[in-house]
């Protein structure tokens, strides 16, 4: 049934393949096939029409001028193969021929490309020429015969790869760049446009570097396979010099393991990064991948075969010899960020935003990949763990780093356990008596808190080193990007707060001039009613006086004033009423309010929080949020609910963020 079930989730074609040793390199030569077999095939049909219609010049050619040679004669110069046209034949079928007959120099220069074309036969089937490190062949895991059948494969020994590839390289690409020299020279003579004094020189200083890319693409891949450690002690220097002259080569650097010897123990957290040296090349193609992700790996293998300069693909192929569950330690290498995924497209004159992409790694905006895993406790009730998942989580699963680990029995647990991700976030001065820890778990699924010792830690404080160059070089969580941000939000806030004052001073002055006039009034009218005039025909707020005729009616003057006095002092109340408001530019999405109150607190498309309406929650909601608030964006004006519970407290609380 499981059997089935991958069956009927697999595409309909393609190719099945293990996991195993050899994944790594079956991906790269299904990559080779794909990248060269459409465009061989369009090779060579077009050097099989470009040489048809040579052959109809120079058929041409004979038929105008039969003196000039016969087509036997003609036949015989050329040297065709077995099976060549008769010219004598089709001669008979040729539309009459005109006056003007080709050049003798011309003649031969359309006779050599012929003969070069023909020549160029047995190269249009090479896909690729490889060095092997001796270190590497002897490997008994990978059976490299089987593997690359049709590649020609060299065995070096040490120390002596970058000589053997180059002298491959200087030895096969002279046929290769003959064969397309024979192509621009034929297609300059169809159109009739080689000028000898000009392209005899051209093409006489003519070398692969005058290739296009279209061209070199189509040129076999010069592979140099080695052991990164072999390499990186033996060759770098020699390699350096090799990739410095642009020759488009392609090294393929094998990461066996991340395991060292018992002496080695001690410089545990120290690892040589080939990948990232190579970048000091500027125009190169670097990936660190791995067959975890197949996909990631085919695409990375093309984009570097492809590219028209040099290219380093440093691999880690963890075999069953080395581990007892190879997938396992290589997904815990990537996790761990002991050896991260990354792409450098480094070729010359494209921008550095785009040059470089750590796209393919677990939750790659974090430090550590973050799991949860739901545990029982020992009451029994289901409770979620949240854990990083560090270097030190791959460590201990080799047996040979046992002893940098101790577990801690669960009557010592305290608060000055913390957790190894925590340690190393933390000062030195907040990690006095405190000892970092990872979660593990036994065979019985008990879960343990298990110390880690100090060559683990500064470890995995190296591994996170690495993975935060890295980061930055991709434009997460870089550096002058955070300090360009923290000005300018300190530049809005600025900004804001005078904006603000602009603000409150206008008010103050309107609410000023409002006063003055409403207590103008108040004076008109009561001067009015005092006066004994026509109380239908004033605007006395809030009341409807009766004229009055006796000093009896003009009694209630005084309480009168009294309540026109206390109207200005409720509109004042009423204008000094504010909107609760967000300065959502400034938002840095962190939840806190959105936690709050989904209804009242949203998100735009931008994730910028907004206020989307008031009413959905309580005056305290938005007090509480604005406190929360990391950055002081959230101003919750005044209760829009007067009969709210604590209100006098929470408006006073409010007042530091209006």
């Amino acid at each position: 049934n499981d059997i089935q079930k991958l069956s009927d989730h697999l595409p309909d074609n393609g190719v099945l393949i293990p996991y195993s040793s050899h994944t790594v390199f079956d991906i790269m030569e299904a990559a080779m096939f794909a990248s060269h077999d459409a465009r061989r095939k369009q090779l060579k049909e077009e050097i099989s029409q470009l040489k048809n219609k040579l052959y109809d010049l120079l058929r041409a050619d004979e038929e105008k001028n039969p003196r000039k040679q016969k087509a036997t004669d003609m036949q015989n110069s050329l040297d065709f193969a077995e099976g060549m046209v008769n010219f004598n034949e089709l001669s008979s079928i040729l539309p009459e021929s005109g006056s003007v007959s080709i050049e003798e120099d011309r003649v031969k220069r359309i006779i050599k490309v012929i003969q070069d074309f023909e020549n160029a036969e047995p190269i249009l089937d090479q896909q690729a020429f490889m060095a092997i490190g001796e270190y590497l062949e002897k490997r008994k895991n990978i059976a490299w015969n089987n593997l690359f059948p049709n590649i020609e494969t060299q065995i070096y020994t040490k120390g002596t790869g970058s000589k053997t590839i180059t002298k491959l390289f200087k030895k096969h690409i002279k046929a290769w760049t003959n064969l397309f020299i024979a192509m621009r020279t034929g297609q300059l003579e169809l159109e009739n446009s080689y000028q000898a004094d000009v392209h005899d020189d051209y093409f006489s200083h003519f070398t692969w570097r005058n290739l296009s890319i279209e061209e070199l693409d189509n040129c076999p891949y010069f592979m140099l396979v080695a052991d990164d450690i072999e390499l990186f002690e033996s060759e770098f220097n020699k390699l350096s010099v090799t990739l410095d002259k642009n020759i488009p080569i392609k090294i393929v650097a094998v990461k066996s393991d991340n395991s060292r010897t018992e002496d080695e123990i001690v410089d545990l957290h120290t690892q040589a990064e080939l990948g990232s040296v190579m970048l000091s090349h500027k125009n190169i193609y670097v990936a660190q991948c791995t067959s975890i992700t197949p996909k990631e790996l085919f695409n990375v293998f093309q984009e570097g075969l492809t590219a028209f300069a040099p290219a380093v693909f440093n691999i880690l192929n963890v075999d069953a010899e080395t581990h007892d569950n190879p997938y396992l330690w290589t997904s815990a290498s990537i996790e761990s960020r002991d050896f991260p995924g990354f792409i450098y497209a480094g070729m010359l004159g494209t921008p550095w935003g785009r040059r470089f992409t750590v796209d393919n790694n677990p939750q790659p905006q974090l430090s550590w990949p973050n799991h949860e895993v739901e545990y029982e406790n020992k009451d029994g009730d289901k409770e979620m763990l949240e854990a990083a998942f560090t270097f030190a989580d791959l460590a201990i699963l080799n047996p040979s780093y046992h002893y940098h680990f101790m577990d801690i029995e669960p009557q010592y647990w305290t608060d000055n356990l913390i957790t190894l991700d925590q340690y190393i976030d933390n000062t030195r001065e907040e990690n006095i008596g405190k000892l970092p820890f990872i979660w593990t778990m036994d065979s019985q699924s008990i879960l343990h808190k298990t110390c880690v010792s100090w060559q683990v830690a500064l470890a995995a404080q190296e591994r996170l080193d690495f993975w935060r160059f890295l980061q930055e070089n991709s434009g997460i969580h870089n550096y002058h990007v955070a300090i360009a941000k923290e000005k300018t939000t300190a530049e809005l806030e600025k900004k804001h707060e005078e904006a603000m004052l602009v603000l409150r001073e206008a008010h103050k002055k309107e609410l000023e001039e409002v006063r003055k006039e409403e207590a103008g009034k108040v004076m008109d009218n009561l001067t009015s009613v005092l006066l004994n005039l026509d109380s239908s025909t004033l605007d006395l707020a809030g009341s409807s006086a009766a004229p009055a005729s006796t000093s009896e009616d003009t009694a209630p003057a005084e309480p009168v004033a009294k309540q026109e006095e206390s109207q200005p002092a409720a509109e004042e109340e009423e204008m000094l009423s504010q909107d609760p408001y967000i300065d959502t530019p400034m938002c840095t999405s962190c939840n806190e309010c959105i936690e709050k109150n989904k209804e009242m607190f949203k998100y735009n498309g931008d994730k910028m929080a907004y206020i989307a309406d008031a009413s959905k929650g309580t005056f305290r909601q938005l007090v509480e949020a604005a406190e929360a608030c990391p950055v002081n964006i959230i101003h919750p004006g005044t209760p829009l609910n007067k009969n709210e519970d604590g209100l006098a407290e929470l408006i006073e609380r409010a007042k530091e963020f209006n």
